[in-house]
């Protein structure tokens, strides 16, 4: 179950499961100095081991709007 930090464990798991990771963020900033939050969106890309592996992403974000996995639509 995914917590608030990763474990030693869950970072050596993954570091066997995943390979080839990229991130793409786009940011869309205010120029408010009041404004709370900003939108962003995260593209990862990465290569697995073996097809059907379970793994996470970590995240502190407010709210989440959309989750795609390989081109199909997850519950965020």
């Amino acid at each position: 179950m995914p917590h608030d930090n990763l474990t030693q464990e869950e970072a050596t798991e993954r570091a066997a499961l995943l390979s080839n990771i990229a991130y793409t963020v786009s940011l869309v900033l205010s120029d408010d100095p009041k404004a709370p939050t900003f939108e962003s969106a995260t593209v990862v890309t990465f290569d697995a081991a073996h097809d059907g592996a379970s793994t996470f992403i970590n995240i502190a974000a407010r709210s989440i709007d959309e989750v795609v996995l390989n081109g199909r639509h997850l519950d965020p």
